[in-house]
């Protein structure tokens, strides 16, 4: 591992501890203050949305998108760190984030060009099919299967990768306990039980505490490599 992978590693790392832990923030705001309803339909959906919310809402996808940006630019600094028997792993994990990252940006990107400027337009005739709070649309589908299936297969083939001293030990059982979670959730929703998603947000919640601690391992590595 080189210096410059080492400092790319740790500003990722801190950026996505700080990204994501205000899109935990954020989505804790809309759902109490704006007090968010179930999807009904979209002329419902349309005119409920007010500029704060509007605004909050768009914020939140911002955080969401970067998010997965970030876990695909931590695979490739986590592939210059894995020892040589392990870089296939490191490999896996990288394709698994491409795919994630991906899906995510897709399904975002589409939220802001496609859907927001349609409510502007007040244009909603079939546009209910593309607003990814309508848990039976396909673009919660393509969410769901970056946040869940693909993010859940890159942690859990990182996980192995971290296995010299305690700090790694946090960080390889956070990326388990993600990677196994997400998995499942992912297959439950294919079975069409919606309410495991509240179940998901809870759980990358509690595991998102292995990017301050990949942080610091990048910052330990980054010093080492700078003596």
């Amino acid at each position: 591992m080189t210096k410059l992978s080492a400092q790319i590693g740790q500003w990722a790392a801190w950026t996505q501890t700080i990204v994501g832990y205000t899109y935990v923030a954020v989505f804790i705001v809309l759902v109490t203050y704006f007090s968010v309803r179930p999807w009904t339909d979209i002329q419902t959906f349309a005119s409920e949305i007010g500029s704060a919310y509007f605004l909050t809402l768009t914020g939140h996808q911002v955080l969401a998108f970067l998010q997965a940006l970030l876990v695909l630019v931590l695979a490739i600094t986590i592939y210059e760190y894995a020892s040589p028997d392990k870089k296939i792993l490191a490999r896996l994990g990288i394709a698994f984030a491409l795919a994630f990252a991906i899906l995510s940006s897709m399904n975002y990107y589409i939220q802001w060009v496609g859907v927001r400027q349609s409510i502007l337009s007040n244009d909603l005739t079939g546009l209910g099919l593309f607003v990814q709070f309508n848990d039976d649309s396909p673009m919660f589908a393509i969410n769901m299967l970056g946040w869940t299936f693909f993010y859940g297969l890159t942690t859990l083939v990182l996980a192995p990768i971290f296995n010299h001293n305690r700090l790694e030990s946090w960080i390889r059982w956070a990326f388990i306990i993600n990677g196994i979670g997400c998995i499942i959730t992912a297959i439950l929703l294919a079975f069409g039980q919606k309410w495991v998603s509240m179940f998901w947000i809870l759980l990358v919640s509690i595991t998102w505490y292995a990017y301050p601690l990949l942080g610091i391992r990048f910052r330990q590595l980054r010093t080492r490599l700078a003596s």
